[in-house]
């Protein structure tokens, strides 16, 4: 690399270091030759395998998405994004029936995913799980999250609505 482009660098990371949100970068000014760029994304369950699509809980405002379990299906993609963007699928979503109106929802998430061309390693920051028996969420996590991923909980009938949200932090690095 040249050292004009190095100065250049050099210059921009202390604008660079503030923490910012989904598809801007957070450079470490003091990464020396090696930076990693971090960037904030959400991801929510989604309906389709294909294209990351899902039935949204706005039809206005934010892309979170919804999921229905009545039993048929126990298995849902995370689209991380919106999936205007295009399809990022991050990890899956389980429901496991326990039986005696017992169920309980475990998750998996990819340690790694490519997005936009670029690689990334993908560590979770918070997580959010609702579940109603109508279709009343806000799409706001903290409002919305009245579960807890891997803690059995009671359903009557076994048809429910669930909110299954995550911050995520999508981490990648380059050599100077």
């Amino acid at each position: 690399m040249g050292i004009a482009f190095i100065a250049a660098m050099a210059l921009l990371l202390p604008v660079l270091a503030v923490p910012v949100f989904a598809e801007e970068i957070c450079v470490d000014p003091n990464c020396g030759e090696y930076c990693c760029c971090i960037t904030n994304e959400t991801a929510t369950g989604a309906n389709s395998w294909i294209d990351g699509t899902g039935t949204r809980i706005l039809p206005k405002g934010n892309w979170f998405m919804y999921n229905y379990y009545n039993g048929s299906r126990s298995t849902y993609p995370l689209q991380a994004g919106n999936p205007v963007g295009g399809q990022c699928l991050v990890g899956i979503f389980t429901v496991v029936s326990l039986g005696g109106n017992m169920y309980r929802i475990d998750y998996n998430m990819a340690q790694g995913i490519e997005m936009n061309g670029e690689v990334y390693n993908v560590s979770i920051i918070d997580e959010h799980l609702g579940i109603s028996n109508t279709m009343n969420f806000t799409g706001a996590p903290g409002i919305d999250d009245n579960k807890d991923f891997g803690v059995p909980f009671y359903d009557a009938d076994g048809a429910f609505y669930i909110f299954a949200h995550f911050g995520l932090a999508l981490e990648w690095a380059w050599w100077l």
